[in-house]
């Protein structure tokens, strides 16, 4: 049994009877629905010699000036919120039990995205915002930090979607086509 498998079957037996696992190899998911909601748990496991580094790779010369590198390792989930076979969230933890909390609340009727949310992409620079019944609008910023505090600013200050159009990185994401296997 691969540790991806067992991280998956450890998340079904916390899920329930009504969590399935499927997969085969290093690829493993814990499916679960209820009414119309659903949820798809992709497992993954980083162990010590395949572990995902974080910082420069200590492999390049350039990088051994700098601090050294820490490997993470272990179990990592990636959940998928779907309503009536349409995606509406997702997102990653290292934490199974945050994975339990939000799927159950999510099977349960709870929501997750109000009228505003944002899409992050995964170089953690790219964000794009949505309102309700408004254009979207796409940002890059120069790093991570500069994207949180876009993000509070649209979540939590409730700043307009012309203040974030203002923004020198933004560009209209209404007739953008952006790729969601989902």
């Amino acid at each position: 049994m691969t540790d991806e498998e067992r991280s998956a079957c450890e998340l079904q037996k916390r899920l329930g009877p009504a969590a399935r696992v499927v997969g085969e190899g290093v690829h493993w998911y814990v499916e679960i629905a209820h009414a119309n909601r659903r949820c798809n748990i992709a497992c993954f496991w980083y162990g010590e010699a395949v572990g995902l580094m974080l910082g420069p790779n200590p492999a390049n010369s350039r990088a051994a000036l700098r601090p050294s590198c820490r490997t993470r390792t272990g179990a990592e989930y990636l959940v998928r919120f779907h309503d009536v076979g349409r995606r509406v969230a997702g997102g990653r933890t290292r934490d199974v039990g945050e994975v339990v909390g939000a799927v159950r609340g999510w099977l349960e009727g709870k929501t997750i995205a109000g009228p505003r949310h944002c899409i992050v992409g995964a170089d953690l620079c790219s964000t794009t915002f949505h309102g309700d019944g408004e254009a979207s609008v796409r940002a890059s910023f120069p790093n991570p930090g500069a994207t949180v505090n876009a993000i509070r600013r649209w979540l939590e200050d409730g700043c307009s979607m012309d203040e974030l159009r203002s923004l020198p990185s933004a560009v209209d994401a209404s007739d953008l086509n952006l790729f969601d296997p989902d």
